[in-house]
Formats: C-alpha cells, sequence, structure tokens
C-alpha cells in the first residue's frame, strides 16, 4: 500500500531530525493558515529562553 509506504518514511525522517534536534512541524494544505501560524508560534516560544515576535496576523488572543 502506498500511503503505508509514506508513513513509514515520514516517521523515520522525524527520527533522523529528532536525532539531529530538530523540531517536525507539519502543516496541512486543508488547515487555517493563521491557526498553522498560532501553533509554531507557541511551539517556537516553548523552546527558547526569550519571546519571538508574533505572526503579523497576532491579536494577542489564543
Amino acid at each position: 500500500m502506498k500511503l503505508r509506504g509514506v508513513v513509514l518514511r515520514d516517521r523515520d525522517t522525524d527520527v533522523q531530525l529528532d536525532a539531529a534536534d530538530w523540531r517536525v512541524i507539519r502543516v496541512w494544505e486543508h488547515e487555517d493558515p493563521n491557526d498553522a501560524a498560532d501553533r509554531i508560534h507557541r511551539l517556537v516560544l516553548e523552546r527558547t529562553d526569550s519571546p519571538a515576535s508574533p505572526p503579523p496576523h497576532w491579536s494577542g488572543t489564543t
């Protein structure tokens, strides 16, 4: 099954990136771009000591 191969490849890629201290963030084409930007912003803040600038559309509510 082709999908199974893609899933296995993605999991292997995730493991390799994690080992290199990268954080994998998947944004799907059906997701609202603002929601995705907010999610990414929160994840960046979790990984840094200093706050990052919020996404341009950010209203201050999450």
